[in-house]
């Protein structure tokens, strides 16, 4: 498996992980994962993953989908399919990174305590951090459920300066490639 590979099949199961919290039942079949259930907010019901499927047979699961009563998008993981005659519009384009390990740094901060989230009420303090709660007076359903903590691939990491979380982000190990998602900082740094 090459590095995008690993990286875009990594992405694949942080999605299945995000499903199984949320009981949302989803169809993978090669190349293609779906669901026609409505997704926690910023994830896509339709992953593409394998520039081996015919732009037909992609098209026609995703008519699937139009019939749906509620918002959803694709996440065409390889850019390669021209989906606007399907009446889909680009939200953004963005590039797979690949790092290759490196031993880890010393803190260049004593007042910064990098730890990993234990409990559901730090995950709950995690993810009011991680959606600015501060600015963002909305309402919005949970997206990061407690029961993801019980899943040992995977990490929601926070720096603390005191009881404050200044920053942070979610690990997610596969098959030697570790996911890193929802990172979050001050915009004047560490």
């Amino acid at each position: 498996m090459t590095c995008l590979e690993k990286a875009i099949h990594n992405n694949v199961l942080w999605y299945e992980a995000m499903c199984q919290a949320h009981g949302i039942p989803r169809d993978s079949r090669p190349g293609l994962w779906l669901t026609h259930h409505e997704m926690p907010l910023f994830y896509s019901n339709a992953l593409i993953f394998s520039d081996a499927l015919e732009p037909t047979e992609v098209e026609k699961h995703l008519q699937t989908l139009i019939t749906l009563k509620f918002p959803f998008a694709i996440k065409d993981s390889l850019a390669r399919l021209e989906l606007t005659p399907l009446g889909f519009q680009l939200l953004f384009e963005a590039s797979w990174i690949w790092r290759t390990p490196t031993p880890q740094l010393k803190n260049k901060s004593d007042s910064i305590r990098w730890t990993t989230v234990q409990s559901a009420g730090e995950l709950e303090n995690w993810e009011m951090a991680w959606s600015d709660e501060s600015v963002n007076q909305t309402e919005q359903p949970r997206i990061f459920l407690p029961s993801l903590l019980d899943d040992e691939s995977i990490r929601f990491i926070a720096a603390y300066r005191g009881n404050e979380i200044l920053a942070g982000a979610i690990a997610n190990l596969t098959d030697g490639v570790v996911g890193v998602s929802n990172v979050f900082a001050p915009n004047d740094g560490l």
